[in-house]
């Protein structure tokens, strides 16, 4: 389930949806390239329309441990960003 749609009445995700479709950039991401790293800032916003993202974070001896993943049809944000926008 998109987290989003969690908080967010569906309306506002539609409209959402298509401004990003409709005015945004449209970037490719290669596997393995991120969308934004810990302690940067950022104001951007994704719609993913194929594939996935996983959110990643080191554990206690600097491991990469995955803790979510978004697919296609949901947003990825900075948590950040989102957070101080409110």
């Amino acid at each position: 389930m998109d987290h989003a749609s969690l908080y967010t009445p569906e309306a506002e995700l539609a409209a959402l949806r298509q401004l990003i479709l409709g005015k945004g950039e449209r970037r490719r991401l290669r596997r393995g390239e991120c969308f934004v790293r810990r302690g940067e800032r950022t104001d951007e916003i994704a719609y993913i329309v194929r594939g996935g993202f996983k959110y990643v974070r080191p554990d206690e001896r600097l491991h990469e441990r995955i803790f979510d993943f978004s697919f296609e049809g949901e947003f990825v944000a900075s948590y950040a960003a989102a957070r101080n926008s409110c």
